[in-house]
């Protein structure tokens, strides 16, 4: 179990460190992040939280049900918009859903050209089953 928390602690600090990384690897961290945070929400409520990228983010940040404060990860403000959802490395907002037949979260980037459903599209599915941080997959 210790090891679970050195690993989340070790994502926390890395995303909340003052840099600027290259879009590929700013990504990577990104869903690795919303993985494991994602995993401990389920983890500790039963369910992943359902919602748009504001309502996930409330839910991940503790700010959904202030009375529990429950806080699974804590992004840069300067990744946030001003209604609070995560930016992706090119500035657009992450698209968050649930797919409805198992479940699963799915995280959207509209990539490099800011559209999304386009060939550069990049998205990661969080399953109860999945571990680590896979790398980023077409749609």
């Amino acid at each position: 179990m210790l090891l679970g928390g050195a690993v989340v602690l070790a994502v926390i600090v890395a995303m909340a460190a003052p840099r600027s990384l290259p879009p590929g690897i700013q990504i990577r961290e990104d869903f690795a992040a919303l993985s494991v945070a994602l995993h401990a929400y389920r983890a500790a409520n039963g369910a992943y939280p359902r919602g748009n990228n504001f309502v996930m983010m409330q839910a991940i940040t503790g700010q959904r049900d202030p009375g529990r404060a429950q806080v699974f990860w804590h992004p840069p403000a300067r990744r946030l918009n001003s209604k609070g959802e995560l930016l992706d490395p090119w500035g657009r907002a992450y698209e968050f859903g649930i797919v409805e037949i198992d479940g699963d979260v799915r995280i959207r980037s509209a990539g490099p050209d800011m559209e999304f459903n386009t060939a550069d599209d990049l998205r990661l599915d969080v399953t109860p089953t999945a571990s680590g941080s896979p790398p980023p997959s077409s749609p």
